[in-house]
């Protein structure tokens, strides 16, 4: 069969075809040309892997050519491939011609401007969408790229998300927890000037500025009185029960306290006290009170109230 295979090399060109042409030669040998989007981008033969075996299609009078569309992956593979330069010469006068052009400058041949069927190999027009042959149609390969691009685009997507996520700085920070109990403490009525606070305390701990203590206290019943004090304070506050700087707790609270400065801390937990029927305030009554130089006895009552604490350190080393 008499095929002018520079013919369809030239229009594969023209046309920006994507795919793998191969050439059969009337020996018996073949040539495959791998074109994307009209560039060369890999020749070879029964004989060697070289752009130079084109020349040999050349000269090749007859034989079969057979289209066959790439891969994906081949694409791929392909596209960032160097082109490899093919000089057009007139299938007539063989004299060197300008790409893209529809005639030899020199002979004036008409060089066939056809839409080659990559199914059966067909010569079409340009403006057809379907082979005339088999009916192939001519827009899949767009319809390929765009569906690829569809596909392709989330994965990108989906790559960025995670490689912002593990871009980001690691969490240093240690969690551990300290105490998880329950516990009851005597709630009293004050009704004497002379009573002993019930409380119950929770440390030491030893904390810096980058440590932070974050306390979770439920309360069954009642409120409770919560500090976080220094072993300085500690030891004041067992000597003067001095209520002045207590958080206020009820039913479940959750507080988180990072120091200013390094110490060891405690975390004292204690009922409020309800004052009742005293019509004069003796003297050193707490801290409570103002001194007054009137002094009268009173009773005494209490009950018991039930806590839960969770007592949790967050420690974040320095970078």
């Amino acid at each position: 069969m008499n095929v002018n295979f520079e013919e369809v090399i030239i229009n594969a060109i023209k046309n920006k075809f994507t795919g793998r042409i191969i050439f059969l030669g009337p020996q018996g040998g073949i040539v495959r040309v791998v074109f994307i989007e009209g560039k060369i981008k890999d020749v070879d033969s029964t004989w060697d892997s070289s752009p130079k075996e084109l020349e040999r299609i050349k000269e090749w009078k007859e034989g079969r050519i057979l289209l066959k569309e790439l891969k994906s992956s081949e694409i791929e593979k392909y596209k960032f491939a160097p082109d490899i330069n093919y000089i057009q010469r007139c299938p007539n006068c063989q004299k060197e011609i300008e790409e893209n052009s529809n005639f030899c400058s020199n002979c004036g041949y008409k060089i066939k401007n056809v839409k080659i069927c990559p199914n059966c190999g067909y010569e079409n027009n340009l403006i057809d969408k379907f082979c005339k042959k088999c009916g192939y149609s001519f827009e899949k390969t767009k319809n390929f790229k765009l569906n690829k691009f569809f596909i392709i685009f989330p994965i990108l997507l989906f790559l960025l998300v995670i490689f912002i996520f593990l871009s980001k700085p690691k969490n240093k920070c240690v969690y551990q927890i300290l105490e998880n109990k329950s516990f009851k403490i005597d709630s009293f009525y004050l009704k004497s000037n002379k009573i002993q606070i019930q409380y119950h305390s929770f440390g030491p701990y030893s904390l810096d500025q980058n440590d932070t203590l974050e306390i979770s206290i439920k309360t069954f019943e009642g409120k409770a009185w919560l500090f976080i004090l220094s072993s300085q304070e500690t030891e004041k506050f067992k000597k003067q029960y001095d209520f002045r700087n207590y958080k206020l707790i009820t039913d479940s609270s959750t507080i988180k306290y990072s120091p200013t400065e390094k110490n060891n801390y405690f975390v004292v937990i204690s009922s409020p006290i309800s004052i009742k029927n005293i019509s004069s305030k003796p003297k050193g009554l707490l801290s409570l009170f103002k001194k007054s130089n009137e002094t009268k006895e009173f009773e005494i009552s209490w009950k018991a109230l039930k806590y839960n604490l969770i007592l949790k350190l967050i420690k974040c080393p320095k970078n």
